[in-house]
């Protein structure tokens, strides 16, 4: 079984060596009519149903219905497309560059940030606890990146319908005009079973990916990284995004 150096050694290697167009995260508010209502589609295929969040979770997420929440995306940005073709590498690349940054990996430092992030009750998205995991996260971020390169930005974005929001670090790389690299996680967490009130450390879903990310980006800043590429490190919140330019569906379940 692979160990954890291997799991961070091929987020290196995705840092270093792979790139997908992608996008920056975009709000845009729901129609005024359906007030307090998700728009929710089950697959591609159908045509969205406007929902009450209490709905949401006693039928789709209490039962692990997967669906996507297209609220905030106008219908043209829910037509699917033919993502334009790249060609990646057969096999790792940049394997020494990426070995200088895996040496300086702290499987301890990770851990120690699992047990703070599943350490509050919930990280659910309308929950105060779901609010302060995700400013614990945002000045965690800083403080790896305070003192390193000033390629260097750490941002919150805000989301029109939660408290919680997303975090994201960018490098902002030697050629701006190449596509944009997003290594990303939820922070978010949820009790299928009791959304609102029920305890949810989260630590599989989605702590662990979101500290991997978290220490790939602290050995990166630390290692002074700068690619050619735009590079994003997002923590974002588990519902429906839309990648604008592939127009690729994360589905939430």
């Amino acid at each position: 079984m692979p160990g954890p150096q291997s799991y961070l050694l091929v987020v290196m290697l995705a840092t270093a060596a792979w790139a997908a167009a992608a996008t920056a995260l975009s709000a845009v508010a729901a129609p005024s009519s359906q007030a307090g209502k998700r728009l929710i589609q089950l697959s591609a295929d159908e045509a969205p149903t406007w929902m009450d969040e209490a709905t949401v979770l006693s039928t789709l997420v209490k039962h692990n219905v997967q669906f996507m929440d297209v609220t905030a995306h106008p219908e043209e940005d829910r037509k699917p497309r033919v993502p334009s073709l790249r060609v990646f590498p057969a096999g790792p690349t940049h394997q020494a560059e990426a070995a200088k940054y895996l040496a300086a990996a702290d499987i301890a430092e990770a851990e120690a940030n699992l047990v703070t992030l599943s350490s509050f009750f919930t990280r659910y998205y309308r929950s105060d606890t779901g609010v302060q995991s995700a400013e614990w996260l945002f000045g965690r971020v800083q403080e790896y990146a305070r003192g390193s390169a000033s390629n260097i930005t750490v941002t919150q974005f805000a989301h029109s319908d939660y408290e919680q929001q997303s975090v994201i670090a960018r490098f902002e790389g030697r050629d701006p005009s190449q596509p944009l690299v997003i290594l990303g996680a939820h922070q978010d967490s949820i009790n299928s079973n009791n959304p609102t009130t029920g305890r949810s450390p989260g630590a599989d879903d989605d702590g662990s990916g979101s500290v991997t990310i978290l220490e790939a980006f602290r050995v990166l800043a630390a290692g002074g990284f700068n690619p050619i590429y735009p590079v994003e490190f997002q923590w974002v919140l588990c519902v429906c995004l839309f990648v604008r330019l592939l127009n690729v569906r994360v589905v939430c379940s």
